[in-house]
């Protein structure tokens, strides 16, 4: 996105409406998203911006570069700036006569540049009357890596060595601490230990858990973000929760289970039907 500061307090409107009457027939011209996208059959493509900040004007042209290519317009755009200044580098164009200098600078380079044609000017035209592309579904996140490593360090030492056990099935640390195995299990079952579990965003810190549903994970639900306000807040209570499971010198993790599912009975969540949860764990403190 084009910061589009001014020059002289000019919008984009009024700068587009300016080009247009400047430029005059021939030449197509919108205001988008930062900048004003001009364009002519045979001169080309140019974007335009109400500033005299050259990395304003060159970003505003890749910007108008980029939609041309989401239409098979394969263009390089051409950048200006505007200025009151007398003095300018040839991408700025004077806010007294823009349509000139503009027109004059386009005429100079095609000679130089890719042909273009109304049909290519058509399709662009098009696309920026369609606005931004869409912006593509954001992928599944994990937790960061190194707090989910020391998180998973911390439930071996509380297992000393042992395996943990859930349904008479012998998993790992590894198992334990995954974000889309036992981990949002551990996380609720240990903050229903320590503290006072919210869903939403009330209360005050301790850790913040995200849950995204994800049908590919053994619970319905993975990890998607902790942050922790100390690690200390974290690690304790995963430690406590997975020493007060042994009983008759092995780890059961049933009750941990169990918990999770009352957490979500309770809050009415459903993996089908709920998006992100965040979960504020309020210390005692």
């Amino acid at each position: 996105m084009i910061s589009g500061n001014s020059s002289g307090g000019m919008a984009l409107p009024d700068l587009a409406a300016a080009l247009a009457e400047g430029l005059g027939e021939g030449f197509t011209v919108r205001a988008a998203e930062g900048y004003v996208a001009i364009g002519h059959p045979v001169l080309g493509l140019a974007a335009v911006v109400p500033s005299d900040d050259e990395t304003d004007a060159m970003s505003a042209a890749a910007e108008l570069t980029s939609l041309a290519a989401r239409v098979d317009v394969k263009y390089p755009s051409m950048h200006f700036a505007v200025s009151a200044a007398g003095v300018k580098p040839p991408w700025v164009v004077r806010a007294s006569s823009m349509g000139v200098d503009i027109l004059s600078a386009m005429a100079r380079a095609s000679a130089t540049r890719p042909p273009f044609d109304a049909e290519s000017l058509s399709r662009v035209a098009g696309a920026l009357a369609a606005g931004p592309a869409p912006k593509a579904p954001a992928k599944p996140t994990d937790p960061d890596k190194s707090l989910v490593r020391m998180i998973e360090a911390c439930v071996e030492r509380a297992l000393g060595g042992q395996g943990a056990w859930v349904a008479g099935v012998e998993l790992s640390a590894a198992d334990v601490a995954g974000p889309r195995f036992m981990l949002p299990a551990l996380l609720i079952a240990a903050a229903d230990k320590w503290a006072i579990p919210v869903v939403a965003s009330k209360g005050k810190g301790g850790f913040l858990i995200r849950l995204s549903p994800d049908p590919e994970s053994i619970l319905g639900y993975r990890v998607s973000g902790i942050a922790p306000s100390a690690p200390l807040l974290l690690f304790l209570p995963i430690v406590n929760l997975v020493r007060r499971s042994f009983s008759k010198g092995e780890c059961d993790l049933n009750e941990m289970i169990e918990v999770f599912a009352r957490f979500l009975r309770t809050n009415g969540l459903d993996s089908g039907a709920i998006d992100d949860v965040d979960v504020r764990v309020a210390t005692s403190a």
